[in-house]
């Protein structure tokens, strides 16, 4: 069976979220989070849903991962999540045949392939003026060993 990758995959899309670049493209999010603390500061985006399947076809031993990464916000408006989301598509699962959207082979995986799902933006029921946007992107993977 293969070994599970989302650890992997959680640890390098954090890294990114982190990292300037992606800060700058969607203008800086507060946080990025497996768990939101209480007194958390809006916009932030939280790694906490995470699925692996195991892909076991004839010669390969792979995983399907699909990570969702919750976009939330509380501006006016939906510009702002909008924006945020669209800065996690092209960061965390950029087009097909683009460069991989992070290395994975340190972490004892290899990343064949990555699609971004579609979205919605959502309302919490909580708190009428947040909004939130789940991106799901599913991961291709093999473990380089």
């Amino acid at each position: 069976m293969a070994s599970d990758p989302s650890l992997a995959i959680q640890a390098a899309a954090y890294a990114v979220a982190t990292g300037g670049p992606f800060q700058a493209a969607c203008g800086l999010t507060t946080g990025v989070y497996d768990e939101v603390p209480a007194d958390a500061a809006y916009p932030y985006l939280t790694l906490e849903d995470i699925q692996v399947v195991p892909d076991l076809a004839v010669g390969f031993n792979g995983s399907e991962v699909v990570l969702t990464v919750h976009v939330w916000s509380r501006k006016a408006g939906s510009v702002e999540v909008k924006r945020i989301a669209d800065a996690v598509r092209d960061f965390l699962a950029p087009v097909p045949g683009s460069a991989a959207p992070f290395a994975l082979e340190s972490r004892g995986h290899r990343l064949i392939s990555w699609l971004a799902g579609g979205s919605r933006v959502l309302r919490d029921l909580n708190d009428p003026l947040a909004k939130h946007i789940p991106v799901r992107i599913t991961y291709a993977t093999q473990p380089t060993a």
